[in-house]
């Protein structure tokens, strides 16, 4: 035999060394089924040597009948009392060491193959008391069948509970990745939108003013009909510089914390004007919650991006000619967003789309849930639970 199989044959008794001699979190329900398991097989050799004695049909049945009554009876108050009694004794908190580990197992042992003699002397009274077996005897032959019982069992039971538990950070550790990527991403769309609105304020809009400037300087050295279309002009250009440019500058990169979110929401609606009538419907506790001029938070800025969305999503799948948005609280924290619309109503197995991807980030990233269905008067209702 060569050294590396050597190595490996040494490895795998080492391994099976570990897996009987653990330590293991010693598992109540283990110790249970290994009990009833036992007292089966024990009761059914008794059974059977019973019969042997005797050829009535009457002394057969008996015993098997009394056993799984009182089998039946027995394994469920153990199943459910065992555990906690193994919790008063010692909080299942992690392993033991090897050393208690062995001894626990020991002393379980010890105390079932008692209690397996026990219930056999009461199950078959009607054998008499001297048929039973002697204490020695009933010990001897169930106390090292119940200890490799109980490492064997107890073994896998802690090797599938090891393997579920790495599975079990592994998914942890992908989730807060995933997490991390949702954020980043949400933070990086954020910092793209307001640096497109801050090259609309600080650049477009300064081209348009200087546009703006030097018609003016020119209107008086024109004719009169030449004056009213340059008056027009910078007319028309300052009202793309106030209400275009600036107007998507805010949408991009709303200052809730400067004008409230409630103020945002209506000014947000304004681009829908002539398309999609939007009405808003805020609860008191909530006009005192947004409407003041506070510190931005995730949530503010959640319920902003979601409700555009959702408006974008009526107007562009649902064509719908009004909508109804409705802010009410949903718990200390929480709010609820439900947009009522006239358009058409959802589909069955609608395609999530680029909004939909939107909504569920900002949901996941602050927390909550969403759906969409037809609404209780034709049309139809997104609603979210936002902050949950």
């Amino acid at each position: 035999m060569s050294s590396a199989q050597r190595d490996a044959l040494d490895e795998d008794v080492r391994g099976i060394g570990r897996f009987l001699l653990g330590p293991w979190q010693l598992f109540p329900r283990s110790v249970t089924v290994i009990f009833f398991v036992t007292l089966m097989v024990r009761a059914a050799g008794r059974a059977a040597a019973m019969s042997i004695d005797s050829s009535g049909t009457f002394r057969i049945i008996t015993p098997n009948a009394l056993t799984a009554i009182v089998g039946a009876v027995g394994i469920g108050a153990l199943y459910w009392g065992v555990p906690r009694v193994f919790d008063r004794l010692r909080p299942r908190t992690g392993s033991a060491g090897r050393s208690r580990y062995l001894l626990e197992v020991v002393l379980i042992a010890l105390v079932m193959a008692v209690l397996l003699h026990v219930v056999t002397r009461v199950l078959f009274l009607d054998g008499g008391v001297d048929e039973a077996a002697p204490v020695a005897v009933s010990l001897g032959f169930s106390f090292p069948g119940l200890i490799l019982g109980l490492l064997l069992l107890n073994g896998l039971l802690g090797r599938i509970e090891r393997a579920l538990r790495r599975q079990e950070r592994m998914l942890e550790r992908r989730l807060v990745d995933v997490q991390g990527q949702r954020a980043a991403v949400l933070a990086a769309d954020e910092r793209v939108r307001a640096e497109i609105a801050a090259t609309l304020h600080d650049d477009v809009q300064t081209r348009l003013l200087r546009v703006a400037m030097r018609l003016s300087a020119i209107r008086d050295v024109v004719g009169e009909e030449e004056r009213a279309v340059v008056d027009a002009s910078i007319d028309e250009l300052e009202s793309t510089r106030e209400d275009g440019v600036r107007a998507i500058g805010r949408r991009l990169a709303p200052n809730l914390g400067a004008t409230g979110l409630l103020s945002s929401l209506r000014e947000s609606a304004e681009a829908y004007a002539g398309v999609m009538d939007v009405e808003f419907d805020f609860a008191d506790d909530m006009t005192t919650r947004f409407g003041a001029m506070v510190e931005q938070t995730p949530i503010e800025l959640a319920i902003y991006r979601v409700t555009e969305q959702a408006l974008q999503n009526a107007l562009k799948h649902g064509r719908a000619t009004h909508a109804r948005v409705s802010l009410r609280a949903a718990g200390p924290a929480a709010v609820r967003l439900v947009i009522d619309s006239d358009g058409t109503g959802p589909s069955e197995s609608p395609e999530p789309g680029e909004g939909t991807r939107v909504i569920e980030a900002w949901l996941g990233e602050v927390g909550g849930s969403w759906e969409l269905g037809p609404a209780p008067d034709g049309g139809a209702r997104f609603a979210a639970t936002i902050g949950a």
